[in-house]
């Protein structure tokens, strides 16, 4: 900042920046800059930098937030697709079991097969649903305020 502010003072103009107008002013050294002005030209700066900061956090975040929703949506679909694969493929044991006499196993390993297979499908569901899509804040912006504050 200093040797920007340096080459304006020699090279005899200095511009102020109002960032809400987003307009520019030009000073002459020749007309006088006073150590308030310079506050102010210092000021400005400042705030355009932390406004710039501020900018790269938020977008940085926001891509975030968007890679971690596809990656959660990807694995979601594949860990679905699979279970209802095995879900299609223990119904077509069941109807094989009932069309093939030759195909009979015990009772009790049916009974096996079958209730730890639907409930291995109820519980990876389970748990996918609530560790890769967990309750969402109340308040969003609590994550973005906290984050802003440890800058």
């Amino acid at each position: 900042m200093s040797g920007s502010l340096e080459s304006s003072y020699f090279s005899g103009r200095i511009k102020v920046s109002s960032i809400l107008a987003d307009t520019e002013d030009e000073l002459s050294v020749e007309d006088g800059v006073t150590p308030e002005q310079t506050d102010v030209i210092e000021r400005l700066t400042q705030l355009r930098d932390n406004s710039f900061k501020l900018r790269q956090v938020i977008g940085t975040w926001k891509e975030n937030e968007l890679n971690e929703r596809n990656m959660r949506k990807r694995i979601a679909t594949f860990i679905l697709l699979a279970l209802g694969i095995e879900m299609v493929l223990g119904n077509v044991i069941l109807i094989l079991m009932g069309f093939l006499p030759n195909f009979r196993p015990p009772e009790w390993t049916c009974n096996l097969f079958f209730t730890g297979m639907y409930t291995q499908i109820v519980a990876v569901a389970t748990i996918v649903v609530r560790n890769l899509f967990p309750p969402v804040a109340k308040d969003p912006s609590s994550a973005i305020s906290e984050l802003i504050k440890n800058l």
